[in-house]
Order: C-alpha cells, then structure tokens, then sequence
C-alpha cells in the first residue's frame, strides 16, 4: 500500500515482539516478522468501544486499569463515562514524567517511548490498581520527535491474567490528533483483548 494512502486512512499498526521473542531471536538469530495493518478511522468510536469493554468486563468480573502518558488521562475518562463503571473500572494513572513511570510503574531507568516500558506500564498498573485487566499507552505526541522516535509513534500494552500484547502504531497529524487515534487504538485493543479471552473461555466451558 502507498504510505500517504495508509497515513490517509489513520496511521500504520506494527506488531512488536515481547522481550521474551527478543532475547529468544537474539539467541537463534532468526527474525520476528512484522505485520503492517491499517487503522482506518472511523466517527468517535471511543464511546462504543468503552461500552464493549464495560460489557464483557461486567459479564466476566474484570476490574480495568489505566496507566497512560501522552494521553494524560484521556483513556480513564471515556472509560469512568461508560455504563455501570463503578463495576469494574479501577481507575487510571497519568505517568506524563519518566520519573513517576520509573517511581510508581517500576519501568527501568531509560528510554519511555519503547515496548518494554508500554509492558512494565501496564503490569505496575495491574499491581497499583489491583486490575485484572490493564492498559497502558506512551508515545511521542509530537509535534517534534522524542528519544529517536517520530513524532506520531506510539506503543500500546494490554495485560490480563493470562495474556500480554504490545502494539508499535503510527499516527500522523497534530499533537491532538496523535492523542484521539491513541485512545482509540488502545480502547479497541483492549476490547479485542477481552472479548476474545472471553469467547476462549466459553468454548473452554462447553
């Protein structure tokens, strides 16, 4: 695809290794394959997705967290708006500094805008907030690049009690716009996240 018809339509969507497929590459030498998806926008999704999280959350006794930077909280409150969130939202952290992700989210000393920290974000969350779901978001909102990355570079970490995934996505536009495509990105895979769990479970059940 055209990179200017991919930024178009939203941004780019990378799958990241964890540390775990890192060091294990590292040592066999192989490659991680990276998989470029489009996130095409669509009209202010934001209240759906929190409305299919509170959902499957209710329906399966998940208690959410939030631990976002960029974002300053943007992700906490369209999810506090959703229906019966006093049910099963913890509520959210904003670790805008590196020192609090370093102090209160136990992310190492060093670069924030990289997977490791999205992951160690979402996992201090989960211990912070007693969540057994979490999401965490950090990113170079722009408008100029940070630690090396491209202003519009964001990493996204879901982590639930049996499960952790990382996202790399790209969004180009204003600070702003960098922020509204990241709650939207990290709402939709944290609704994804949970639904599939849950769909796992029921067939499990059977």
């Amino acid at each position: 695809m055209d990179p200017k018809e991919n930024a178009a339509q939203g941004g780019e969507l990378i799958a990241v290794p964890t540390p775990h497929e890192l060091a294990r590459d590292a040592m066999d030498g192989s490659a991680i394959p990276v998989e470029t998806v489009d996130s095409a926008g669509t009209e202010n999704p934001s209240e759906t997705l929190a409305e299919r999280i509170a959902a499957t959350a209710l329906q399966g006794g998940i208690r959410v967290g939030v631990a976002e930077s960029l974002t300053s909280g943007a992700i906490a409150s369209t999810l506090g708006a959703a229906s019966d969130a006093g049910e099963w939202f913890s509520g959210g952290i904003v670790a805008y500094r590196p020192e609090v992700k370093f102090d209160v989210l136990g992310v190492p000393p060093g670069p924030v805008i990289t997977a490791t920290a999205a992951q160690r974000m979402a996992s201090g969350c989960a211990r912070v907030l007693a969540s057994t779901a979490t999401v965490a978001v950090t990113g170079a909102g722009g408008p100029g690049p940070q630690e090396g990355q491209r202003a519009g570079t964001v990493f996204i970490a879901v982590r639930t009690e049996h499960d952790e995934t990382v996202q790399q996505c790209w969004f180009p536009g204003d600070p702003r716009t960098v922020v509204m495509k990241t709650v939207e990105a990290a709402l939709e895979l944290l609704a994804t996240t949970l639904e599939n769990a849950a769909s796992e479970a029921s067939r499990s059940a059977e």
